[in-house]
């Protein structure tokens, strides 16, 4: 066999095999630059890739099923999926809350690397059907286009100046909006949205602490379906209070509802004390944020279903 020629004899020192020097330069300080604790505190385990081997070797060290009937094989394959899977973003079903929490701090997790959310669930939770979020918009805007055209009317209907008939015309109006409330909640249930969330607005100081304690409820199912917390918007809105939600799975469900924000009493991140120095939270449905129903709106609706001290003092 005739002698085998060298590697070094295809690749010499002016070789373009390593790159320019520019492109030495460049890879030789990427090295010098890169921290491998740093890597591994946080973008490793922010990989998407690490999570699915993460979850896919749960999956390979499960107990066998091969003794099990098939309706109980189906049952259980079926309950190891979640939408939250694979996102990396929320919670994974390998992740401890301690791990997600380290891996996702609020407080200092930015809306450019993750997104605006960060998300977990209660994943015994029974999941809410698929809403059909677009007919869900094509009805309620039709609804809010026809309020808006029973209002120029009554607005443009001849005007008595005396106090009964200015009260007349605002009874008729406040009748009108309260029919609007009504088929806008019918609407969100009719095409499957019927979930709400409780809004906390923590201190930039307090917003770990707060969403600590509110993962950890959410995960053992001690309170609503699924939790998200602003992630930092690097706007210079860092130091503001930050929006978690807490959400509820039937806005019809008041028991629920209020089950909900007794829970939070109790963790202490929502006050009971009443007065001007107690600061209320708000509950609203999905529909509202889907439609876009703000504070302020030109329907003059409320944007919100009920707050903290109204539920609080049984008035809901």
């Amino acid at each position: 066999m005739p002698p085998q020629p060298k590697l070094e004899s295809f690749i010499s020192d002016d070789s373009s095999f390593y790159g320019d020097e520019d492109e030495i330069s460049e890879m030789e300080d990427r090295a010098a630059e890169f921290d491998p604790i740093r890597y591994w505190r946080t973008s490793h385990s922010t990989n998407l890739a690490v999570i699915a081997y993460s979850q896919r070797l749960a999956a390979e060290n499960r107990p066998s099923t091969e003794c099990l009937d098939g309706a109980t094989i189906i049952e259980t394959e079926v309950t190891q999926r979640h939408p939250h899977d694979g996102r990396e973003y929320c919670r994974q079903a390998t992740e401890s809350v301690a791990s997600f929490i380290n891996r996702l701090p609020p407080s200092t997790t930015k809306a450019a690397d993750i997104g605006p959310w960060i998300f977990i669930a209660n994943r015994e939770a029974p999941r809410p059907v698929v809403p059909n979020i677009d007919r869900l918009i094509e009805n309620g805007g039709r609804l809010l286009e026809d309020f808006e055209e029973d209002l120029a009317e009554i607005q443009n209907e001849p005007k008595s100046k005396s106090s009964a008939g200015k009260a007349a015309v605002t009874r008729k109006i406040n009748s009108k909006r309260r029919k609007l409330e009504t088929d806008l909640l019918q609407t969100a249930r009719d095409n499957g949205l019927a979930t709400g969330k409780w809004m906390l607005f923590p201190s930039a100081e307090s917003l770990d602490e707060t969403w600590a304690a509110v993962a950890d409820a959410t995960a053992k199912g001690t309170l609503g379906i699924e939790a998200k917390v602003a992630t930092d918007p690097e706007n210079g809105a860092s130091s503001k209070p930050r929006l978690i939600c807490v959400y509820t799975r039937d806005f019809w469900d008041k028991e629920d509802v209020r089950r909900v924000l007794l829970k939070l009493v109790d963790m202490g991140v929502v006050s009971k004390a009443k007065g001007s120095s107690a600061r209320p939270i708000y509950y609203k449905c999905d529909v509202y944020t889907h439609l876009n129903i703000m504070s302020g709106n030109k329907w003059g609706l409320k944007p919100t279903l009920c707050s903290s001290t109204e539920v609080l003092a049984n008035k809901l």
